[in-house]
């Protein structure tokens, strides 16, 4: 006989289990856009040097 066991809150009539996966989904997600924003930043710095080093040279 297999006999299964849940682990964790089973009832959670507040959400506070939801509220928690919640936040810590937005905790990550915030964290990808800043690491976004400083990628898009670096590459458009490096494409400013580009076109700086292309338009001293005509």
């Amino acid at each position: 006989m297999v006999e299964a066991v849940h682990i964790g809150p089973t009832e959670d009539p507040e959400g506070a289990v939801r509220r928690q996966h919640l936040a810590a989904e937005l905790w990550a997600a915030e964290a990808k856009l800043e690491r976004q924003r400083k990628a898009t930043a670096k590459t458009e710095q490096q494409v400013a040097e580009i076109a700086g080093t292309k338009g001293s040279g005509d």
